[in-house]
């Protein structure tokens, strides 16, 4: 059983088609509490991933310059979205101060960068105004909440999440641009999405359903971790 985990589940099989240098880019996570998150952590997990996928990659608010200028060092391209200014340095230093409506909660920034040459490769990196996991522990619904670090990948909800397909939404005061849409891309992916736990749910919450009450946290019995 480790040796199929280990072969199925294998960040240097997830980060390879991004980066020619796997290593490097983990010593990038180890250095700067870098994480992926996100659809790609979602992918990795239900083995979902298709070609042309973005890598989400969420990173600290402090250490933006260093992932950013790393990424052009392994030639990557800064990719302007309509709203943002062509000069790269400005919009680090100048326009990345503060969390915004449109964006998901805990982020102030979304910086999209191409690989040279290879259109189809693609980094979303994510500026938290806080914390990288704060991104991830606000998000939508239970199916997003899973987080690859340099070491371990952590799946908070893995019955609900591979097994059943089935999401609670949470954070319903969030209202940014992209979370209908988001939702509805799960949905057609296949995921039943709830707005709250049914009554033999709630029943169970202690044994078989896979949503547990309670207080959770991010290496508890009830997440499922696996060693990279």
């Amino acid at each position: 059983v480790q040796g199929y985990i280990r072969t199925t589940y294998n960040a240097d099989k997830l980060l390879s088609p991004y980066f020619r240098d796997v290593l490097s880019f983990r010593s990038l996570q180890a250095r700067t509490g870098t994480l992926i998150a996100g659809r790609s952590a979602l992918h990795f997990f239900d083995r979902s991933k298709l070609p042309g996928d973005p890598l989400d990659v969420f990173v600290y608010f402090h250490r933006r310059r260093e992932v950013v200028d790393w990424f052009l060092e392994v030639g990557f391209k800064f990719i302007p979205s309509y709203n943002q200014p062509n000069d790269l340095d400005f919009y680090i230093a100048d326009v990345i101060v503060e969390e915004r409506p449109s964006n998901p909660p805990g982020v102030c920034g979304i910086l999209l960068f191409q690989l040279e040459g290879s259109p189809d490769v693609t980094v979303r990196l994510f500026v938290a105004a806080r914390s990288p996991m704060e991104i991830v522990l606000c998000s939508h619904s239970t199916c997003m909440v899973n987080v690859i670090s340099y070491e371990k990948a952590y799946c908070l909800f893995p019955r609900a999440t591979l097994h059943d397909h089935h999401s609670l939404l949470m954070n319903h005061e969030d209202h940014y641009a992209g979370r209908a849409l988001d939702i509805a891309e799960l949905e057609e992916q296949g995921f039943t999405m709830s707005d709250e736990l049914e009554p033999i749910e709630l029943a169970f919450a202690h044994g078989t359903s896979g949503f547990v009450l309670g207080w959770r946290w991010i290496d508890d019995s009830a997440t499922w971790i696996i060693k990279l």
